[in-house]
């Protein structure tokens, strides 16, 4: 299954799968204390996964100008790069 953690502003998500759906979630302590992970927004392609994860650091910025904007979306992509590269192109290889 894939796993993989991904940061948004100060928070930790992680995208898993599974047949049917992308998930963004977090983790969090369930009723007996063991922990379990919560998907907040299930999405049918990477691509969906990817421009929301795009948005939310584009909202959640402080940028004051569009050079600032600008760096913040870069920064965006790269990480997002760094995601599909480290976890979802591994997953294909195994």
């Amino acid at each position: 299954m894939l796993e993989i953690p991904i940061k948004i502003g100060r928070k930790e998500y992680f995208i898993q799968s599974d047949t049917a759906n992308y998930m963004l979630g977090t983790y969090v302590k369930a009723s007996k204390g063991e922990i379990q992970f919560k998907a907040t927004h299930f999405f049918s392609n990477l691509q969906s996964l990817f421009n929301y994860v795009l948005n939310l650091r584009i909202r959640k910025s402080s940028a004051k100008s569009l050079e600032e904007l600008r760096e913040v979306i870069i920064k965006a992509e790269k990480d997002i790069s760094a995601v599909w590269t480290r976890g979802v192109k591994k997953g294909e290889e195994e």
